[in-house]
């Protein structure tokens, strides 16, 4: 994968650099003992954003968003929701 799925950059911060912390989802998985589910992540933006349809195709289409609109297109948050898994 590229720097913004990296959980050790520490310049950027995308959908995907909690990937690290979900089983077999990212490369990066073996840099912590504990993991999570996923359960739903996405990015928000505000309400002009939203009802352009902004927020629909950067969550339909994220990877081409960070890579290519999110410097055009800045979100407000990226959220993400997660159950722990215990050993």
């Amino acid at each position: 994968d590229d720097s913004y799925a990296d959980v050790t950059h520490k310049h950027h911060l995308s959908l995907r650099a909690l990937d690290a912390f979900i089983p077999g989802v990212s490369a990066f998985d073996s840099y912590v003992s504990f993991k999570f589910d996923l359960i739903e992540r996405r990015i928000a933006f505000g309400k002009l954003k939203r009802c352009l349809g902004i927020q629909w195709f950067a969550n339909a289409h994220y990877r081409f968003y960070e890579t290519h609109l999110a410097f055009l297109f800045q979100a407000h948050r990226i959220e993400w929701r997660l159950k722990a898994i215990k050993p």
